[in-house]
């Protein structure tokens, strides 16, 4: 989610400012999910990250282009008065509560086996050329 498998400089400082940038974008976005829950009355913790922090990332996204446009405007039409749309009614900017949260478990989790009981393992002496590549 925050692409840390993947350093985009060899330099150690720019390493370390991809690493704080992303501890720094995690946190607003646990924030934001926090926010979220208190306003419709549930745990964070109900709230999928998986389905949350895309949708947020891209009405971050969208928000940044939108005013960003709205900048332009003014800067194209000085002396005149424009009215900002209230960014919260874009339907980009909601999403349904049921769509990002936690999906419940489908039944019981069944426990998984091994494929060989451990009283059965063999040890690797059936193995031709073993004893002598193990040194036994």
């Amino acid at each position: 989610m925050l692409n840390l498998h993947r350093f985009y400089a060899a330099n150690p400082n720019a390493v370390a400012m991809q690493v704080y940038a992303a501890g720094l974008v995690h946190t607003a976005f646990r924030v934001a999910q926090a926010r979220v829950a208190r306003q419709v009355g549930c745990r964070p913790e109900d709230i999928s990250t998986a389905k949350f922090f895309p949708r947020l990332a891209w009405a971050s996204i969208r928000l940044a282009i939108a005013e960003l446009t709205v900048e332009d405007l003014r800067e194209a039409n000085p002396g005149v008065r424009l009215r900002i749309p209230k960014w919260d009614r874009a339907r980009w900017a909601q999403a349904a509560i049921e769509d990002i949260l936690v999906e419940p478990r489908a039944g019981k989790r069944r426990r998984r086996r091994s494929r060989i009981p451990r009283g059965e393992w063999e040890s690797f002496a059936h193995i031709p050329g073993a004893r002598k590549a193990l040194g036994i």
